[in-house]
């Protein structure tokens, strides 16, 4: 499969080119072969109680997935290794802790109560919009040639939203303090430490340090790893301790063609997709992320 290809696209160009007659999965078997992916995907669609077929499902939504996350801060996040995953919706608890104790001969073990408040669940969260298409882009001379860019726009335009949410929940009730080495001080661990910030925030301060290990691409200051990414505000420096957040064991995407007439766009104008020839394409994702209960990360102002 090209890059920026995914099983959940090709599966939206069956379901739009098929009709009463033609079955979407056999539009999948004379396009892209029997035994494909998208074949598969469209034969079995339950992502509840997953039989072995319907593994294929949550395949094809893992692959859109790993897309997202190679241009989303959360794919930053997950690359540093440091954070908590857990299913989302389910309670949780004694997983936060305390120290583990030296044992002497004859003494009792001691209990490692939880260090923060017990139970935790993981809330769910629903992120996603309309993608508006020509109809030509899913004709089949046209879309495997546009294929890449579908997939990459929609990619886009869901890591973008997810950006932005998730540094409003990660600057939730934030403790601001004046300066970065305050803020490292602060974290227990320090090899923990992520600094999150601007891109030109990021330029500015490598040029402070005189470092080549940090842009607007991120890297590390004095060792400690910085992402970076436009949702964070110029000005704005977030610091926080990684193997305090928790992320979501359990994301999944759904991509498909909108049942309705017409949607209306960010200006409040309706689009027609009949009368205009184009398709919208519902792009909805569930995910959750948060910090584990009691850990506030800390806010650089200037």
């Amino acid at each position: 499969m090209r890059l920026n290809e995914t099983t959940l696209v090709k599966s939206l160009y069956c379901q739009i080119n098929s009709n009463e007659s033609t079955q979407a999965v056999n539009i999948a078997k004379k396009t892209f072969g029997e035994q494909s992916a998208v074949t598969k995907l469209l034969a079995n669609k339950s992502f509840s109680n997953p039989s072995q077929q319907d593994w294929n499902n949550i395949t094809a939504s893992q692959q859109f997935i790993n897309l997202i996350e190679s241009i989303s801060l959360v794919g930053q996040l997950k690359a540093l290794n440091k954070h908590i995953e857990l299913p989302l919706d389910t309670m949780l608890s004694s997983f936060d802790l305390m120290d583990c104790q030296v044992v002497l001969q004859s003494e009792p073990t001691a209990v490692l109560n939880e260090s923060s408040k017990i139970g935790f669940k993981l809330e769910s969260k629903k992120i996603g919009g309309f993608a508006i298409f020509p109809d030509r882009y899913f004709n089949s001379d046209l879309f495997d040639k546009i294929e890449p860019m579908i997939n990459q726009a929609l990619a886009n335009s869901y890591a973008a939203g997810e950006n932005t949410d998730l540094i409003n929940t990660l600057k939730t009730d934030a403790v601001e303090v004046a300066n970065l080495d305050t803020a490292l001080q602060g974290i227990k661990e320090i090899k923990n430490a992520v600094i999150a910030m601007n891109p030109a925030d990021a330029m500015q301060l490598a040029k402070s340090i005189n470092s080549d290990k940090l842009g607007v691409n991120g890297g590390v200051y004095f060792d400690i790893p910085a992402i970076t990414n436009k949702s964070i505000l110029e000005g704005e420096k977030l610091i926080f301790d990684l193997s305090k957040l928790v992320l979501a064991q359990d994301p999944s995407i759904v991509i498909q063609q909108a049942a309705e007439s017409f949607v209306v766009d960010m200006t409040g104008q309706p689009v027609y997709l009949f009368q205009e020839n184009k398709k919208a394409i519902k792009i909805v994702g569930y995910t959750g992320y948060e910090f584990m209960t009691g850990y506030k990360a800390t806010l650089v102002k200037g």
